[in-house]
């Protein structure tokens, strides 16, 4: 089953209208329960609290994601920068944990025929790329911790610790045995998706198999990593999923995303067909994480950005067609280590070797040093 994701603007109400249906999802709620007083709150319940919401989507402000399968409206979730939640701030077991802004999760729905098959782990991960394309820095929710092996539908609406723990999310505090506060950190220092492709659209494709088990068809893979050491020393996270079968079969797969909120970007190795991300000093200083520690990752592909060719490699493949071409072949990774192996040179004499060995190399077809 595939699933796509989107914001809940003023063109598809009649789908959030169709999904909650004639209850507004339990009680006449119509997912007003953290926006109003409870005085008011209850006054409104039914048409009123729907009529509320309605004029939310309509003002352009959407107050949560829509999960589709097969164009059909299937699941909801609302998410909004905390402040849009005035009784979270009255709570005592959910107010805040500190001054940092944040966006909130506070309500789930999933239509009955799609419950318990990992529905509400995609919706989340929707969710947590719909913030950051928002420019949100964390995505925050309050999921209950059940005590009972069977929790009743009516009382996972915001969600259950599984799911937000399969989604990334960490503990950060509990103030109750069965309401913990949880976290995303998306970034500290830049936004994961930069002016790139919003992440929502990114986002549009879930897969799910008979037995309910789900695998994101996304750009976006979030997940928690432990730090690990190999040989030499080197440092370095594993990434659970294959990036041909995610993101397409390349010879080299370049990536960007963060590590506990520090941003990142690079190329992933690969040791015996597992690939992993090297973590250098800084990276590791940036991200507070040492060997050991268990971090929270956001990964996605990267434009592979190539070196500017010096201009003595550029006049010297001018001279032959064979080497200009083989040059213009090769991966971004053969290109920027063959441009380094030629401008770290410490000699103009060096340099000059360099630049004649290089285009010799291409012209005969030979592996390029660098």
């Amino acid at each position: 089953m595939d699933l796509s994701f989107h914001p809940a603007t003023a063109d598809r109400w009649r789908d959030l209208e169709a999904l909650l249906g004639s209850r507004g999802a339990c009680g006449g709620c119509w997912c007003m329960w953290w926006r109003l007083p409870r005085a008011v709150y209850e006054h409104q319940k039914g048409q009123p609290n729907k009529d509320a919401l309605h004029a939310l989507v309509a003002a352009g402000d959407p107050p949560g994601l829509l999960a589709y399968a097969d164009d059909a409206p299937i699941a909801w979730c609302a998410i909004a920068p905390r402040d849009a939640y005035p009784v979270l701030e009255r709570s005592r077991i959910l107010k805040r944990v500190d001054d940092r802004p944040v966006w909130s999760v506070t309500c789930f729905f999933v239509a009955r025929p799609f419950r318990r098959g990992g529905v509400s782990v995609s919706v989340l991960e929707a969710a947590t790329a719909y913030a950051a394309e928002q420019g949100a820095m964390i995505v925050e929710g309050y999921p209950v911790d059940p005590r009972t092996p069977r929790l009743p539908d009516a009382f996972a609406w915001t969600g259950t610790i599984s799911a937000f723990r399969q989604a990334g999310f960490v503990e950060v505090l509990r103030r109750s045995d069965t309401r913990p506060i949880m976290r995303y950190i998306i970034a500290s220092h830049i936004p994961i998706r930069s002016h790139r492709t919003p992440v929502v659209s990114m986002l549009c494709s879930h897969r799910h198999d008979k037995k309910g088990a789900h695998e994101p068809m996304t750009a976006v893979k979030i997940f928690t990593a432990r730090v690990e050491t190999g040989e030499r020393g080197r440092v370095f996270i594993t990434v659970p999923f294959d990036p041909n079968a995610t993101w397409g079969q390349r010879p080299r797969h370049y990536v960007q995303g963060t590590i506990n909120g520090a941003a990142f970007s690079g190329s992933l190795g690969n040791r015996a067909g597992v690939a992993f991300f090297p973590l250098n000093k800084g990276l590791q200083v940036a991200a507070a994480i040492s060997i050991g520690s268990v971090a929270q990752v956001t990964l996605q592909p990267a434009p592979a950005e190539t070196d500017a060719v010096p201009a003595d490699l550029t006049a010297a493949l001018a001279t032959t067609d064979t080497a200009r071409r083989a040059f213009d072949a090769l991966t971004p990774f053969q290109h920027n280590q063959c441009v380094r192996w030629i401008v770290d040179a410490k000699k103009p004499a060096t340099r000059a070797s360099r630049v004649a060995d290089a285009v010799a190399m291409l012209t005969h077809g030979k592996t390029l040093p660098g």
